[in-house]
């Protein structure tokens, strides 16, 4: 898959020079491209990226290149960091530097010139610490030494050991004290950190009183274990994934409910379990929407499982709760559309027909390219007799996508009310076309085919109904009527 993504990139690229050098910029271009982080491929246990700080992960890519004038290829091994990126193109394009700006630029090494001091260069991974509950990781590469905080600290000579294999810290007790303290400095220069918006009390308090959200806390899982103990679990969690997305989802889920005996308070894996849980055929929703409560006991910043357990609940029939836990998902994250797009279907489903439109217009701002998005907005606003709106609406769903099935439907209803015969029949087969298994449009097709006389087409889409759903009465009672139609016609 990586090799796909690669190529994909790289064709991107391609595309982009090819039109700078087409529209006359690529003289004065200067093209940057940096990796955002390695895969650790088994290096010290971690076969992806995330939870440590080794340089399999750290160590990535700077290429700057002028498109136009001569080239003179150079590798440069002086250490460089993402930080000193901005610096560095802004000097190359020859603008002022901002007053506090991180990093410093390498615009002097272009040149054949040398470091006039060391540039610490500061790395840090939260990933265990927010997603495990262990402890956080930083870490300060000054020239070839490299410290790593941890619980059990790291030193390493990067110049006589690039592959990290021989940890100096328990031999240089001194040095430890001296890097930490460097450490701890740089970080304080930094500022406070970032901090993401408390979750919404109401949300939370109503999904508690509905019962979603029973047991355990939010620190449930901090342990503060160093990850170099504890790597096997997240690689456990890796392997099942990997063991589901490859379509043995039964491997996958039985991996991890053993994770989850062995780590209980582990809220990715349930949550993984989860989501697994719901892509089964019939999806196993009840049993999906307990991991997801428990996901949100341990960790009620969590959007996703919100959202998860806002689609189980609908699975399972309780829409009061569902919307509880859209509104949850959303009081977290503002931009999730998938959830502002589900609560306005709920909304819409009881008559909450103004709520519902409000919400389907935040999903739209967010992602004005989904077609289904419009076509629902078009469908409410025909509930809600604004046919101007409705028609708008549905014609812009048909323009981003030709084959969405309820659009063609409700443009059918709206050119039936306008005594637009043709135009209906038209867009019924436009949506029969796009979902062949949708009775609606077969029946409502059929109904005005007979009117018009053509009772053998009509006769043949209401057959086709009934094979879809032999119990839906109006398709039988019609046919009954068409049949009659073509027998009565045959007897004169």
């Amino acid at each position: 898959m990586l090799e796909s993504e690669i190529a994909f990139a790289d064709g991107c690229l391609g595309q982009l020079v090819a039109a700078l050098r087409a529209s006359g910029r690529g003289e004065d271009t200067l093209l940057a491209v940096i990796g955002d982080h390695g895969e650790g491929l088994g290096d010290h246990g971690e076969s992806t990226h995330g939870i440590f700080l080794y340089e399999s992960t750290l160590h990535v890519p700077l290429v700057l290149t002028a498109l136009g004038g001569a080239r003179h290829p150079a590798v440069i091994d002086a250490p460089a960091r993402s930080v000193d990126l901005a610096p560095t193109l802004l000097t190359l394009a020859h603008l002022p530097l901002p007053a506090r700006l991180d990093g410093a630029s390498l615009a002097p090494l272009l040149g054949g010139g040398r470091e006039e001091q060391l540039r610490p260069a500061y790395s840090e991974s939260m990933f265990g610490h927010l997603h495990f509950g262990w402890a956080e990781l930083r870490a300060l590469t000054e020239g070839p030494t490299k410290f790593v905080a941890a619980p059990r600290p790291e030193i390493y000579d990067l110049a006589h050991d690039a592959g990290e294999e021989h940890d100096l810290a328990s031999g240089q007790p001194a040095e430890v004290e001296r890097l930490r303290g460097r450490l701890d400095d740089l970080v304080a220069g930094m500022g406070p950190p970032l901090t993401g918006s408390a979750p919404d009390a109401e949300a939370v308090e109503k999904l508690a009183a509905l019962g979603y959200l029973g047991g355990g806390g939010a620190s449930a899982t901090a342990t503060g274990a160093d990850p170099k103990d504890t790597i096997g679990v997240a690689e456990a969690l890796v392997d099942s994934r990997r063991l589901i997305d490859k379509g043995n989802r039964a491997e996958g889920i039985a991996r991890l409910r053993e994770l989850i005996a062995d780590e209980p308070n582990f809220p990715d894996a349930r949550f993984l379990l989860g989501f697994a849980l719901m892509e089964e055929k019939p999806p196993a929703a009840a049993e999906a929407r307990t991991e997801f409560g428990r996901v949100l006991a341990l960790n009620p910043r969590y959007p996703l499982a919100s959202y998860q357990l806002g689609l189980a609940l609908v699975k399972t029939g309780d829409p009061k709760g569902a919307l509880a836990a859209f509104d949850a998902a959303i009081a977290l994250d503002p931009r999730h559309g998938e959830a502002l797009a589900q609560r306005a279907d709920l909304l819409g489903s009881t008559g909450r027909l103004d709520e519902a439109l409000a919400s389907y217009r935040k999903a739209i701002a967010l992602s004005p390219e989904v077609s289904i998005l419009h076509a629902k907005v078009g469908g409410l606003l025909l509930r809600m007799h604004d046919f101007t709106g409705a028609e708008s609406e549905l014609r812009e769903a048909v323009k981003l996508n030709p084959k969405v099935p309820v659009a063609h439907y409700n443009l059918a209803l709206l050119a039936e009310q306008g005594g637009r015969v043709e135009d209906a029949v038209a867009e019924y087969r436009a949506a029969i076309a796009a979902d062949p298994d949708d009775i609606k449009p077969l029946v409502n097709l059929a109904a005005l085919l007979r009117a018009s006389g053509q009772a053998q087409e009509a006769i043949a889409l209401l057959r086709k109904a009934i094979e879809i759903d032999p119990g839906f009465a109006p398709a039988r009672e019609m046919l009954a009527r068409a049949e009659r139609d073509v027998g009565g016609a045959r007897a004169r």
